[in-house]
């Protein structure tokens, strides 16, 4: 049999619709395409599902040549095929030529709308199992339940089906990078798992009962849950609207981090995924033939540029050693591959605000021709001597000591050496101000076996260090001596730089305790005006609309 060949769209509003035929006397899955214009009043149901590997491809017939599809996608199409109707249907490893990256960026411009027009968006799981069997028989079991006017009798549901449960919510599915706007922008979902079906909005009410009485063993799927939580109850889709989404006031950058490390077989697909439920998403335009990197990149700079912040910097490192995945990013670009498991912040989740390290300061960015480069201005405010781990501090923190007093160049008998209890304090001051760190402590934790562990495990990695100024604090693992702690303008927080011939990559955040609320900028002005008195901070808050009173300089990072 020959193999099947697109044929080009004949227009970017038009998008292709597959006509799944009725069964057959053979198994071979029989399919036509047929173009469709977008304003057409053609019916039909859209599939949301996980391509899986691609190169495990199952043939099918379409208009009677060869098209290879993805397995799972075939096994939902046996499972979705009418024994005597034909059935209009919307895939996109099908509808669009997966090949053609003109086409496929002109489509991705589409699917927002092709979800929002479909009658019913089917969900496919994946076949099923015992697990998702006794999983899909809770919910029935629960549905009756619900339905004759009966309170969901938590009592009734045994561990092994809470753990089910959990298993069925914790399909791919639910961790791939078009979930969130397939489901948010459907008027009806129906999830499917193998032959058992199943209402989205049935499911959502159940979990979220079920969560509420045993939440320790459904916690650790709290992403597919928050997923069923948008589930719609029916009422028509002007009521959601796109526009009353845009209305929550959340750009492209603040969802970035929510759905950062989700699945998705091209890294593109995380930014266009997310930019018709965006503020600003739409003045992204999808094109798969430019490079993931660019891509990141340009969201990450329109967001500066946009807003003065470099908010989205302090998310841009790894603090998991060895975790960064491959690839060609500017230092200074967030890798939303990564799992937020990989990365934390000083600032308070999930808004920040605690800490005003340049007080109210835009960023200033100056034109460059390159997408890859950053010019950013500030001052570099002090530099690493010596870092060293927490296990090391808990372990032997005498030798810790001696470091550190060498660093500082203060010998035994000096009133200014540090002291264990100085630096026990020290460190108690940087876990206090780091925020994820101290709300995962037990309060009042005194236990000297325990809290190590807790520490390094909060810290991510992280380590303590002691500047060249005397200073100590918090920062990456890749940190190293020499490394410059800066205060640039827009930036909340210190920012950690290296020198890398006439520019500098971008390390990461840090934590001191005498910086992180314009304490540098005060002794910058200090030094430049000496009559100046320094007990009025007030013109911290002033900074985004009046001029510094001291000098910057400008740091390239690549």
């Amino acid at each position: 049999m020959d193999k099947y060949v697109y044929r080009p769209l004949s227009a970017e509003t038009s998008f292709r619709l597959l006509k799944l035929l009725p069964l057959t006397d053979g198994e071979a899955i029989q399919c036509t395409l047929e173009e469709v214009p977008f304003n057409s009043s053609w019916s039909f149901e859209a599939i949301s599902y996980v391509w899986g590997d691609t190169t495990n491809l199952v043939p099918i017939v379409c208009d009677e040549k060869e098209l290879g599809i993805p397995a799972n996608l075939s096994d939902a199409l046996l499972r979705f095929r009418d024994e005597t109707q034909p059935r209009y249907l919307w895939a996109d490893s099908i509808s669009v030529n997966q090949k053609d990256l003109a086409e496929r960026s002109a489509q991705v411009k589409l699917m927002a709308r092709i979800y929002k027009r479909a009658t019913c968006v089917l969900v496919w799981l994946g076949e099923e199992d015992a697990q998702s069997r006794l999983a899909v028989s809770v919910f029935q079991r629960h549905t009756d339940e619900l339905e004759a006017g009966d309170d969901i009798e938590s009592q009734q549901t045994t561990d092994l089906e809470y753990l089910a449960i959990k298993s069925l919510l914790g399909r791919s599915w639910f961790t791939r990078a078009w979930t969130f706007q397939e489901f948010l922008l459907a008027d009806e979902v129906k999830i499917h798992c193998g032959s058992r079906c199943l209402p989205a909005t049935e499911m959502r009410d159940i979990v979220n009962d079920l969560l509420d009485q045993r939440p320790e063993l459904l916690g650790s799927a709290l992403q597919a849950i928050e997923i069923l939580r948008m589930a719609k109850d029916g009422f028509p889709l002007q009521n959601q609207s796109l526009s009353h989404l845009a209305s929550q006031n959340q750009s492209l950058s603040q969802m970035l981090p929510w759905r950062r490390g989700v699945g998705a077989t091209d890294p593109r697909d995380l930014v266009y995924a997310l930019r018709e439920i965006s503020t600003d998403g739409l003045q992204v335009l999808p094109d798969y033939e430019k490079p993931f990197e660019e891509v990141f990149a340009s969201v990450a700079k329109h967001r500066i540029i946009s807003t003065g912040s470099l908010h989205c910097l302090e998310a841009s490192h790894s603090t998991v050693e060895g975790s960064r995945p491959t690839g060609n990013l500017p230092s200074w670009v967030p890798d939303w591959r990564e799992s937020e498991k990989a990365t934390g912040t000083f600032l308070p989740w999930p808004h920040g605000g605690k800490h005003s390290a340049t007080g109210s300061s835009k960023a200033i960015i100056q034109p460059t021709d390159s997408i890859r480069t950053l010019h950013l201005s500030g001052v570099h405010i002090d530099t690493f001597r010596y870092t060293f781990k927490p296990d090391e501090f808990y372990r032997n923190n005498q030798s810790v000591l001696e470091r550190i007093n060498e660093c500082a160049g203060r010998k035994p008998g000096d009133i200014h050496r540090v002291t264990e209890q100085s630096l026990k304090t020290a460190v108690d001051d940087v876990i206090d101000g780091f925020f994820l760190l101290k709300h995962a402590l037990p309060k009042n934790l005194d236990n000297k076996l325990l809290r190590p562990t807790l520490v390094a495990r909060g810290m991510k990695d992280r380590k303590f260090f002691i500047s060249a100024k005397g200073s100590f604090g918090m920062a990456p693992h890749s940190v190293r001596g020499g490394d410059m702690i800066c205060l640039l303008l827009g930036g909340r927080v210190p920012l950690l730089l290296r020198p890398f011939g006439d520019s500098y990559t971008f390390l990461g955040e840090c934590f001191v305790k005498e910086l992180m609320h314009g304490e540098g900028f005060v002794e910058l002005r200090r030094q430049a005006q000496p009559d100046y008195d320094h007990e009025d901070i007030s013109w911290l808050d002033r900074l985004h609309k009046e001029p510094l009173p001291f000098e910057t300089e400008e740091f390239v990072l690549v």
